[in-house]
């Protein structure tokens, strides 16, 4: 026999009232068989028991899951760390999440939407050098992964640049493959060549990287122009070709390849460009517990003036 409720369901808005605190607006709740409909409903983070935690001291840099509870027949706020079920409670309705900083305080309450699911990403995890594990937190239901590999650095004067390193998410998962090296001692070399990325999950954008420029003597023109670096297909930033006596400038964002060396002498010719690192934009639905990664190191200048290219980086978004 179905349950009749007498109004529609109508869950109010979550929003944060103090450092600890956070308050739910009247609402219309469905919990279990019964209808409740409620004032404004408080928590306080500082608190242990009703209108509080469901046990212990607030953590830094946590989730906490926002439940309304039945106690005593009526309903209060509860917030757990437990995804699931808050602790000493048998009827109960997830409502959102809010999430602490270092000190601790709130920096964020969100709430769940109709689909199920939280309407805004609650966690992040960002990686700039080295290798590791990843650890998917507890209640996640997707999670977005945005990777690029290092970018080439540019030739200088004396020599070629060093290539960018690859950035993996996973084994065999994800692979950003590095921006090669722009060629030096003025050369007019074309410039490096953009990285290569593979990625197998099917929901993913894989972007191959962007080529260094060649550098170039004009006719006529004592001044040579060193090539411009590969911009990364995700967070641009290529060095700029500079003309005259100077050193190619390193790459600015995350995967960029750096610039190839000017010279000053007729005939000479410009050294080229870096390549960028690879890049790729995937979502994941139903996590690994935990992923190895690695980033990818910036390709050095050549030397005698190349500028460098700009280490990878993996930034995990993490959605409830």
């Amino acid at each position: 026999m179905s349950q009749v409720f007498p109004n529609k369901e109508s869950i109010g808005v979550l929003s944060k009232t103090a450092a600890l605190t956070f308050d739910l607006s009247a609402s219309v709740i469905t919990i279990g068989a019964r209808q409740y409909t409620t004032g404004v409903l408080s928590c306080d983070l500082a608190v242990s028991g009703v209108g509080g935690l469901d046990t212990g001291a607030v953590a830094a840099n946590s989730v906490y899951y926002i439940y309304a509870v039945v106690d005593s027949g009526s309903v209060v706020l509860i917030a757990s760390l437990d995804p699931v079920n808050p602790l000493g409670y048998t009827l109960f309705k997830k409502l959102g999440a809010a999430n602490t900083n270092g000190v601790p305080e709130i920096i964020s309450v969100n709430s769940i939407g109709a689909d199920g699911r939280f309407n805004k990403m609650l966690s992040r995890q960002i990686f700039t050098s080295g290798s590791g594990t990843y650890t998917t937190p507890a209640g996640v239901d997707y999670i977005r992964v945005l990777m690029s590999a290092g970018g080439g650095g540019g030739g200088g004067e004396s020599g070629g640049g060093g290539g960018g390193g690859t950035s993996t998410f996973g084994t065999s998962l994800l692979t950003c493959t590095g921006g090669g090296a722009g060629q030096g001692a003025q050369n007019q070399a074309d410039g490096g060549y953009g990285g290569t990325a593979t990625a197998n999950t099917p929901l993913a954008y894989a972007l191959h990287g962007n080529g260094g420029g060649a550098g170039m003597q004009p006719s006529g023109v004592p001044t040579a122009i060193g090539g411009v670096g590969g911009g990364s297909p995700l967070f641009g930033g290529g060095a700029a070709g500079v003309a005259g006596n100077i050193s190619g400038p390193s790459g600015i964002n995350y995967g960029a390849g750096g610039a190839g060396d000017a010279n000053q002498g007729t005939g000479a010719g410009g050294c080229a460009g870096g390549g960028s690192g690879s890049c790729i934009d995937a979502v994941i639905h139903n996590p690994d517990a935990s992923y190895s990664y690695v980033v990818g190191t910036a390709g050095s200048g050549g030397a005698g003036g190349g500028g460098a290219g700009v280490a990878g980086i993996i930034i995990v978004e993490e959605y409830y």
